[in-house]
């Protein structure tokens, strides 16, 4: 990768929709992968569905996020647009979209596969076209 890189969010085509399961599939999120895992860091420019929920998770490296618009939940708390989120490595933690959904940032670097989900929390996703 170059030592800069730029590129504008409406140049990367949208990534696969997913489903959750546990609902019966009615919330759903997609995103824009931007940059190199191999080199990152990387972006990855999201929008999840109302209530779409991801479970017990943590990852290997630091993660910052970045709300943009609706509510994202972490905890008891729904925090809305212009709020940034900082997570330490090997933290872990899970996040729900809001009722209006939400639409986030979040950088890191490494394989963005890479997660360590709560023991039986699996990512239960389906990949819709």
């Amino acid at each position: 990768m170059a030592k800069i890189f730029i590129k504008h969010v409406d140049e990367v085509p949208w990534g696969p929709r997913h489903r959750t399961m546990e609902d019966g599939g009615t919330a759903s999120s997609h995103g824009k992968f931007i940059g190199d895992p191999a080199d990152g860091p990387w972006v990855n420019y999201s929008e999840m569905g109302p209530a779409f929920l991801v479970k017990p998770h943590s990852h290997p490296v630091d993660e910052v996020i970045f709300v943009v618009k609706g509510g994202l939940k972490l905890g008891a708390k729904t925090y809305g647009p212009g709020t940034i989120v900082s997570i330490k490595a090997d933290t872990q933690y899970q996040l729900q979209a809001g009722p209006e959904g939400c639409t986030f940032v979040n950088v890191r670097a490494g394989d963005p596969k890479k997660a360590s989900f709560a023991s039986g929390s699996g990512p239960k996703l389906a990949p819709q076209g």
